[in-house]
C-alpha cells in the first residue's frame, strides 16, 4: 500500500489550486494601470476556466452576439472602455464564477480610478501650494522695495521661473507721457 500512489493522481480537468490562484490575484492588484488589469483579468480567467474569453471594447462598439448557453459579464474600464468576459456556462457554478471574477475586477478598476483621483489632487495641492509660495514671495519683494527696482525685477523673475519656463519673460516699465 505504501508505493501505491495512483488514487493521488488528479484528474485532467484538475482545478486550480489556492496558490495559483492567490499569485493570478495578486498580479490583478498589482496591475498599475488599465493595460495592466485587461492582461491580470485574462490570466486569472484563463485560470479560473480556460474557456473564458476577455475582450477589451469601445463603448460605441456594437454588442454582439452570444451565444444562448454563454455567460457574459461587462466590467466598465472607462468612459470610452468596458472588458467583456465570456464563458460557456455548464451550470450554475460557472455563472457564479464569471460575476465573482467580474465583480473582483471591477473593484480594482475602481480602486485604481480612486488612486488617479488621489494622485490628482495631490498635484492639484502641490501646485496651489507653489503658487502660494510664489505670491508669498512676491507680496515680500513688493513689500521690501527700496529706491532701487533691478534687484526686485530679478527676483520677481526668479519667482514666476518657479512656476514656469520663464527665460523670455521680461518686466518692462510704460509711461504713457514719455512712451
Amino acid at each position: 500500500m505504501a508505493g501505491d500512489v495512483h488514487h493521488l493522481a488528479a484528474p485532467a480537468s484538475k482545478p486550480p489550486t489556492t496558490a495559483v490562484l492567490c499569485r493570478a490575484i495578486n498580479e490583478l492588484w498589482a496591475a498599475f494601470d488599465l493595460d495592466g488589469v485587461s492582461a491580470a483579468a485574462a490570466a486569472l480567467l484563463a485560470k479560473l476556466a480556460p474557456e473564458a474569453r476577455v475582450k477589451r471594447c469601445h463603448a460605441d462598439a456594437p454588442e454582439e452576439a452570444v451565444d444562448p448557453g454563454t455567460s457574459v459579464a461587462r466590467v466598465k474600464l472607462s468612459e470610452q472602455e468596458s472588458l467583456r468576459i465570456s464563458l460557456p456556462l455548464d451550470d450554475d457554478d460557472a455563472r457564479a464564477l464569471i460575476e465573482t471574477a467580474a465583480e473582483m475586477i471591477d473593484a480594482r478598476v475602481r480602486a485604481l480610478v480612486h488612486r488617479n483621483q488621489l494622485s490628482d489632487s495631490v498635484k492639484q495641492l502641490a501646485r496651489a501650494e507653489r503658487l502660494q509660495r510664489a505670491l508669498y514671495a512676491i507680496a515680500d519683494q513688493a513689500s521690501a522695495v527700496g529706491s532701487n527696482l533691478t534687484p526686485m525685477f530679478h527676483a520677481l523673475h526668479d519667482i514666476v521661473g518657479t512656476l514656469m519656463y520663464a527665460e523670455n519673460f521680461y518686466i518692462a516699465l510704460y509711461d504713457a507721457k514719455r512712451d
